[in-house]
């Protein structure tokens, strides 16, 4: 993957299904991940935690809030 972020975890919170939605600050910019529960687990996201956001796309785009 070409596209890693530096961030840091701000928030967990549960989404549909088996998953959750985890909102990542990348100097400011807030993105959103949504991983499966398990994932979450194995990985220990939790608030605070520096991470690296992934990015494997061909493109980007805003969304409403």
């Amino acid at each position: 993957m070409r596209n890693s972020l530096k961030g840091v975890v701000t928030s967990v919170a549960d989404d549909v299904d088996d998953s959750n939605l985890i909102a990542i600050d990348i100097g400011g910019i807030l993105i959103m991940a949504r991983v499966t529960r398990a994932a979450t687990r194995e990985l220990g996201l939790a608030a605070g935690l520096p991470v690296w956001a992934l990015v494997k796309t061909a493109s980007l785009r805003p969304h409403p809030i």
